[in-house]
């Protein structure tokens, strides 16, 4: 009978530790999917403020001498910034996305791990994977590299 009851007891041990690891888990990616969609929030009211001041991006790459750029990153931001400098003196030369085969786009979309063509800028618009992201991108070329996040909120300086 004592048996049976520390067996009954250690069952229930262990489904209770493996219940906290899963919640642990589940707790863990709500928590990086806050911070992530905070800091686009964030990137995307200070976008819209500098519009609303007519305070414009492509003026500042310019003024910092980036004529010819990419972009690293074809969500959401990624498309909004290719879509706000597409039709200016700024060349979009090509994406970068780890989805690129799967991507249509009317510019080239490479693939991370591809050879990447002569740029002024590589612009990041995976926020919070963004110093990661530059230190794979620096050990393949010596482009600069810069976040859409601090684009943003230096072109409202």
């Amino acid at each position: 009978m004592v048996k049976y009851v520390l067996i009954i007891v250690a069952s229930i041990l262990v489904g209770i530790i493996l219940d906290r690891r899963i919640c642990n888990r589940a707790f863990d990616a709500i928590k990086s999917d806050y911070y992530k969609y905070l800091s686009f929030f964030s990137v995307l009211e200070q976008w819209l403020s500098n519009k609303q001041n007519n305070i414009n991006i492509e003026e500042y790459l310019i003024r910092q001498g980036y004529q010819k750029i990419a972009i690293y990153g074809m969500s959401v931001l990624g498309n909004l910034l290719y879509q706000e400098l597409k039709e200016t003196k700024v060349e979009v030369s090509y994406a970068i996305d780890r989805n690129a085969d799967n991507m249509h786009f009317e510019l080239p979309v490479l693939k991370p791990s591809d050879e990447y063509g002569k740029v002024d800028v590589i612009i990041v618009t995976a926020v919070l994977d963004y110093e990661k992201i530059k230190k794979n991108i620096i050990k393949k070329t010596q482009v600069n590299v810069m976040s859409i996040e601090d684009l943003v909120f230096e072109t409202a300086e």
